[in-house]
């Protein structure tokens, strides 16, 4: 996943099902500018997932297929 971040700090990634279950959930320190993140997802079947980004310079959510 292709991330960036607009100042350096501590980020909450959460991955939902597009039923609402949370299904990954990970906190990364991140640096201003861009990051990428490989995320295992073995075992979730293919689909529209909701992708939740959250740190100090406020929130981010996105819709992805996997």
């Amino acid at each position: 996943m292709l991330m960036e971040f607009g100042e350096s700090g501590a980020y909450q990634i959460k991955i939902y099902s597009v039923d609402g279950q949370l299904v990954y959930q990970e906190t990364l320190q991140g640096h201003a500018g861009e990051a990428v993140k490989d995320i295992a997802f073995n075992g979730h079947p293919h689909g529209i997932y909701v992708v939740n980004i959250t740190g100090s310079g406020g929130q981010s959510t996105r819709d992805v297929m996997w």
